[in-house]
């Protein structure tokens, strides 16, 4: 996605926009548990805690995506053994602007101590990518 001009900054209207784009349409298994912006290094940045509501619908899409064949399934035992090997996912997105560009940097998470890594990382990383 780009931004019409360099110094376009994300708003509030984004950010809902964001949260109400995983709540419809092809992505309303993933539901928004936090969104706010935060501040990096002087620049607004939009963040959000998800979490997948409909497993199902997630794998299918991971399946689908990733071009799974019948034989790639067997491994985990067709695509009942892959929804029991997967545990409950989560997901920590990060939204920025940089050079008139939009930048995500985005994390899955399956329990706390692994939620607490990412954000250790992230807190890292961002400064890097993220100028004022």
């Amino acid at each position: 996605m780009r931004f019409e001009t360099a110094d376009t900054e994300l708003t509030e209207d984004n950010l809902a926009n964001m949260e109400a784009g995983f709540a419809g349409g092809d992505m309303s298994f993933i539901e928004a548990k936090h969104a706010e912006f935060v501040s990096v290094g002087g620049s607004r940045v939009a963040y959000l805690d998800m979490v997948v509501t409909d497993f199902e619908t997630y794998a299918d899409m991971i399946i689908e995506q990733a071009d799974f064949s019948d034989e790639d399934l067997e491994i985990f035992g067709g695509r009942d053994g892959f929804l029991e090997i997967i545990p409950p996912t989560n997901h920590l997105m990060f939204y920025f602007n940089a050079d008139g560009d939009l930048y995500s940097l985005s994390g899955v998470y399956f329990n706390d101590i692994q939620r607490d890594a990412l954000m250790e990382l992230f807190a890292t990383a961002l400064p890097t990518v993220v100028k004022d």
